[in-house]
Formats: structure tokens, C-alpha cells, sequence
């Protein structure tokens, strides 16, 4: 995908703007930490990712919140991102 497409990424709610504004932010980290792996990961697909193990999702995920401005607290053993 070339930096000038548009990403387009289809909401898990179709109301999110009210039930959740922070959603699509969470969308599109979720997509930086994909495209992040893969580009480590040359030869390997998006089914691939899906298939990486939590611990090592949770490494990209961190990054990509933090790279979009969110702040990690952990809440009764509940990870929860804060902007």
C-alpha cells in the first residue's frame, strides 16, 4: 500500500462515533502494528500475523499505541490505553 491511499478500515460498531470516538484510533494502531510486523517479516502474509503469539503481538500493539499518542495503565490486570 502507497503512503497515499487511503486506509480504510471498517468500524467494529457501525455507530462507533458515539459509542466509542477512540475506536478507529485503535483500528489504526492495530493496522501500524500489522504492516510494522510484516515489514520485519518479509515473505510472510496478514494471515501470518494472525497466527504471531500474544506476547509477541503486545510488543507491536505498545508501540503503535504509544507512536499514536496513548499512555498504557494497567487496571486490575486489565490493560487499558489512555490518550
Amino acid at each position: 500500500m502507497s503512503s497515499d491511499e487511503p486506509r480504510i478500515i471498517q468500524p467494529l460498531t457501525p455507530d462507533w462515533e458515539t459509542v466509542d470516538p477512540m475506536e478507529q484510533e485503535n483500528l489504526h494502531a492495530q493496522e501500524d502494528a500489522k504492516e510494522a510486523w510484516l515489514a520485519e517479516n518479509p515473505g510472510l502474509t496478514s494471515f501470518s500475523w494472525e497466527l504471531v503469539s500474544d506476547a509477541e503481538r503486545d510488543q507491536y500493539m505498545e508501540q503503535a499505541m504509544r507512536n499514536r499518542g496513548f499512555t498504557k495503565t494497567i487496571v486490575n490486570g486489565y490493560v487499558h490505553w489512555n490518550l
